[in-house]
């Protein structure tokens, strides 16, 4: 997940990458919730871990269109210096 986010930051799409960061933080806060609700002691990383997961999905969704572009990226940030 954080790789992702790297990258999205070196595209400069960082609505994205706070959209990243935003799922990651409503999916961890929800299922630490639901977790601590149910007393199982034995899922405590569980939330964390999907946390991760939704938030790599959603990332890799943002990134793919933009990773596409790459070399139109690259020629427009060396054609504006």
């Amino acid at each position: 997940f954080l790789t992702i986010l790297i990258f999205l930051f070196y595209f400069q799409r960082f609505g994205r990458a706070c959209a990243a960061a935003a799922v990651f933080f409503s999916v961890n806060l929800a299922g630490s919730v639901v977790l601590s609700i149910m007393g199982n002691q034995d899922l405590y990383g569980a939330s964390y871990l999907a946390a991760g997961v939704a938030a790599s999905v959603v990332g890799i969704g943002f990134l793919l269109p933009t990773a596409r572009r790459f070399d139109n990226y690259l020629y427009y940030q060396a054609s504006r210096t």
